[in-house]
């Protein structure tokens, strides 16, 4: 019990984000999403980079293309994407405590899953030498391949599903 004699309410389920909460991502998608807009002498600004956190890869993609008035199409831009995320995410690490506290959560029972807005590809490349922690999780729900998920982040639409 707390020391105001107040009772704590037992957690029900977690929801987590992926990228930046559970795993130390944003750096590797940084270098990979700058290979590609400095191919085209267009540097990708802190100022896009918040605008693009969180959001699909779809609607990353056309906010990117547009923004920086890149010479090639939103799907030419993933494509390119996809073969930088092939170099960039291997051995992904988790944010501390992050993997401490999935473990805790799993020891006592609380349903846990993950609303990430990673592609499904994308997914299993961040996570292929981590699934001994992953497969604890009850669900997962990949937003940017989930057809009931028509908003991205920051939307709370995969969250609600999720």
């Amino acid at each position: 019990m707390p020391a105001n004699g107040q009772s704590y309410t037992p957690v029900s389920h977690v929801v987590f984000d992926m990228d930046g909460l559970l795993l130390d991502t944003e750096p590797r998608y940084e270098k990979a999403i700058s290979t590609v807009t400095e191919r085209y002498g267009k540097p990708y600004k802190l100022e896009l980079k918040v605008r693009v956190i969180g959001t699909t890869g779809r609607d990353s993609a056309r906010l990117i293309t547009k923004e920086l008035e890149l010479p090639i199409t939103p799907d030419q831009y993933i494509a390119e994407l996809d073969k930088e995320y092939e170099k960039v995410f291997d051995n992904v690490p988790f944010m501390a405590g992050a993997e401490r506290l999935v473990r805790h959560l799993h020891k006592h029972q609380v349903p846990i899953a993950i609303a990430t807005s990673s592609k499904k590809h994308t997914f299993e490349l961040k996570t292929r030498e981590l699934m001994h922690v992953f497969k604890l999780f009850h669900h997962i729900l990949i937003a940017s391949d989930d057809p009931e998920i028509t908003r991205g982040k920051p939307d709370p639409q995969s969250y609600q599903v999720t």
